[in-house]
Parts: structure tokens; C-alpha cells; sequence
């Protein structure tokens, strides 16, 4: 018998949706790993995942299979606000990262400071801090005389990343201190291929 080309197509159609909708509905296996602010690991008290509308207890630092697919990741520690993570699994082998925060256990939590200063450049528009173990991120454009303020930041590890119009500059990773922290970030007028170029230093002081 021969298939004319209309049959084959439709063939092919049935062969690729069963094979989409087999990797839909394959396990992955998943670690969760539990930070504080400065990467350090955190025993939590208590987690649930959410997957496919079902939620089950999970145990930290042992992988485990799971449907691939949206999650929902709670994480309870005394002290620490609670944190309900989302994101996709879509890694047949992935580790999952949760940075707490300290939250307001007997007073007011405190907060950090950068105030960074920008050198040895003409075309820096704004600066970028990123959190390396958090979700936070915020631009703040550059001031005349060159510098960066990042103000009532959870205290931890950044990274600093001198933008232009043509992309990166230049990055600095420094850590955010109670009495703030200040750091140069000297960048060249050439955009860095990917914002590779890190440099850890900086030192903390009252502005």
C-alpha cells in the first residue's frame, strides 16, 4: 500500500504530539537547597511542593522525582519570612535554590547600604544591583558626580553591574553591610561579551 503525502503528514503529527505529550508527563528529579541571604544553608522547618494541583511534604538536600512541570515551593523557618517560591521543572537533573529572608522576629528588621562609585568611564547610564542568593533586582541611573545609591537592602551578597546604552560595562560583586558599604566600580568604555569580568572587593564604612 501506498501512503499518499496528506497521510504521511497526519502519521507524523500523531508520532510528535505522543511524544510531546510523553516528555509533558515525564519525571524529573529535583534538590532543594535552602539559603540565607548570604548563601549559607538554612535547615528549614517545614516545605511543601506543589506539582499538577498536588501538594506534598519535601525534604531538603535529597533529590527526589517529580512530574516536570509548574511548581510551587513553600518554605517555613522561624525567623524567617515564609517564602512560596514558583518556577518551572523542566531539567530531567535540577537543583532548586530558596534564599530566605530574616523577618521581624524582635523588632525591626535591619537594612543595608551600597553606595557605589563609578570610574575610569564616559558612557555608564545607570547601574544595576542584582541579589546573588534573592530575587532582588533594581537599576538606578547614574548621578553627575558618578555614583550609585542602593538603599534599605536585606543585608547579603550583590552584584553590581555598570550599564550603557550598548549593554554591560562592567560587574562587581560586593556585600551589603548594616553601615554601607562603599565600593568603586572602574569599568572601560567597551561592552563585556556576556558580563563575565567579576571582581570581588569593596570595603564597608559609613558614607
Amino acid at each position: 500500500m501506498v501512503l499518499g503525502l496528506r497521510s504521511l503528514l497526519v502519521i507524523a503529527a500523531a508520532v510528535l504530539t505522543g511524544t510531546s505529550a510523553a516528555a509533558d508527563a515525564a519525571s524529573c528529579r529535583v534538590r532543594i537547597e535552602v539559603l540565607d541571604n548570604y548563601g549559607k544553608p538554612v535547615e528549614a522547618s517545614r516545605m511543601s511542593m506543589t506539582v499538577g494541583g498536588s501538594s506534598v511534604p519535601v525534604e531538603q538536600n535529597k533529590a527526589f522525582p517529580v512530574p516536570c512541570g509548574h511548581y510551587t515551593l513553600t518554605v517555613f523557618i522561624p525567623g524567617f519570612d515564609t517564602e512560596a517560591q514558583v518556577g518551572d521543572i523542566d531539567q530531567l537533573e535540577q537543583v532548586i535554590a530558596v534564599a530566605m529572608r530574616v523577618g521581624a522576629v524582635d523588632g525591626p528588621v535591619p537594612s543595608c547600604a551600597i553606595f557605589a562609585q563609578v570610574t575610569g568611564q564616559t558612557q555608564v547610564q545607570r547601574v544595576r544591583l542584582v541579589q546573588l542568593f534573592g530575587r532582588y533586582m533594581v537599576d538606578v541611573p547614574l548621578s553627575a558626580a558618578k555614583t550609585a545609591d542602593f538603599r534599605s537592602l536585606s543585608c547579603g551578597d550583590y552584584m553590581l553591574v555598570a550599564m550603557g546604552a550598548a549593554g554591560c560595562l562592567g560587574t562587581k560583586i560586593v556585600r551589603a553591610a548594616m553601615v554601607g558599604t562603599r565600593v568603586d566600580l572602574a569599568v572601560n568604555d567597551q561592552v563585556l561579551s556576556g558580563c563575565t569580568t567579576l571582581e570581588v572587593r569593596g570595603h564597608d564604612g559609613p558614607r
